[in-house]
């Protein structure tokens, strides 16, 4: 059913630049200059002597991109309202620090919502509304803060820990970033995610198909 909704939307925007494949996703992304770290992924773990898979964009649902815009399309089959609910948070969540990344380099984020009926569209529009705005201003930071942050990532990269010896070592250098993050973190709780969405409606689909 996920798929036959994808399929009518898709077939309504033949006018989008759809990146068909992972691999296609994947370097329309890179290419923006966003870390693959900020992209939804799942560990897919195989036999017990296999490390775990990482599987970027796991529900393979359509993506179009621009460049200057990019649409992530939401597809609900159904079911209970708490559950289509959920499942769209769930979806958010694990794509906000891709969009986050995207706004920051100038682009915007086109979000769209099909479902199956006019009441689910109506739950799901009510939901996104929350997350559409402007980007959050950045969160400031102490320039003791900064100077413990530009520290910390220097070791990443350098592997000489010497630095971090003025706040006490790595354990508590480490804690102290931590709460660094923590807190700007909690202070962009209620960022906005989205510049734009939009609901669709499957009408062509029987309601029974998936059932």
């Amino acid at each position: 059913m996920r798929r036959l909704l994808s399929l009518d939307y898709v077939l309504e925007h033949p006018d989008l630049h759809w990146l068909s494949t992972e691999p296609e996703k994947l370097d329309y992304f890179l290419r923006l200059g966003v870390s693959p770290a900020a992209l939804p992924l799942r560990l897919h773990r195989g036999p017990s002597t296999a490390p775990p898979a990482r599987l970027s964009f796991p529900l393979n649902l359509p993506i179009a991109g621009s460049g200057a815009a990019t649409t992530f399309v939401h597809v609900d089959p159904g079911g209970w309202p708490h559950l289509q609910s959920e499942r769209l948070h769930s979806w958010v969540a694990a794509h906000a620090a891709l969009w986050e990344a995207l706004r920051e380099r100038g682009g915007a984020v086109h979000v769209v919502a099909v479902t199956r009926t006019e009441a689910a569209a109506a739950a799901n529009a009510a939901i996104l509304e929350t997350r559409r705005g402007p980007p959050a201003p950045p969160v400031p930071r102490s320039d003791a803060d900064q100077r413990l942050m530009d520290d910390f990532e220097n070791v990443k990269t350098t592997g000489n820990l010497r630095p971090l010896l003025k706040y006490g070592g790595i354990t508590d250098a480490v804690k102290a970033v931590q709460c660094i993050r923590d807190r700007e973190q909690a202070a962009r709780e209620a960022a906005k995610y989205i510049d734009a969405y939009t609901t669709h409606v499957a009408e062509r689909l029987d309601l029974d198909a998936g059932e």
